[in-house]
């Protein structure tokens, strides 16, 4: 088998696999849907109900946002996941204006065990002008992510590495149980 015929054949299941991700009510959104995605910050104490989405492996983290940001990782704020909830702590410049963190999912689960998938988080700080420097602590629904791996390996039950990234490289990673 030629490597044209087998990049073919690979290209070609994935669109296929990418086709059917797209029905049932909770599809992920094609688009980096700023509105549908934001994702208010979540208390330290009681984290609230959440109804935002996560963008689809498709969209450009930068169509998101790409202002700069941190992703704490001391002990006491690292991102950790408790059953489908990931809470990201961040900080970044700002203060004045409301901030979107958008987590856009990776394109691929990467082969291995556990299997990996990248996401990224994404800041849009709506040009806030100011220069204080806030740290929130945000809270994602991973179901959307759960369901692709669900349809993706036919199983209900799986492990997964959570590769996070930001902007500015690799962030952080997390194991994803299910």
């Amino acid at each position: 088998m030629s490597l044209r015929t087998l990049l073919s054949s690979t290209l070609g299941l994935l669109v296929l696999i990418a086709a059917g991700c797209g029905s049932g009510p909770n599809a992920i959104e094609e688009t980096c849907d700023l509105e549908a995605a934001r994702i208010s910050p979540a208390g330290a104490v009681e984290r609230p109900s959440l109804t935002g989405r996560v963008a689809l492996p498709r969209t450009d983290p930068e169509a998101c946002g790409n202002d700069p940001f941190t992703v704490e990782t001391a002990a006491d704020q690292a991102p950790f996941i408790d059953q489908d909830m990931l809470t990201v702590t961040v900080s970044y410049t700002g203060g004045c204006r409301e901030h979107a963190f958008t987590l856009v999912p990776g394109d691929v689960f990467l082969e291995s065990y556990p299997v990996k998938f990248n996401v990224t988080l994404a800041h849009d700080a709506d040009g806030d002008p100011c220069e204080a420097y806030p740290t929130e602590t945000y809270a994602f629904d991973l179901t959307p992510i759960k369901e692709l791996y669900q349809d993706a390996y036919r199983t209900e039950q799986g492990i997964m590495v959570l590769g996070l990234w930001a902007p500015d490289g690799f962030a952080y990673s997390l194991a994803y149980e299910f």
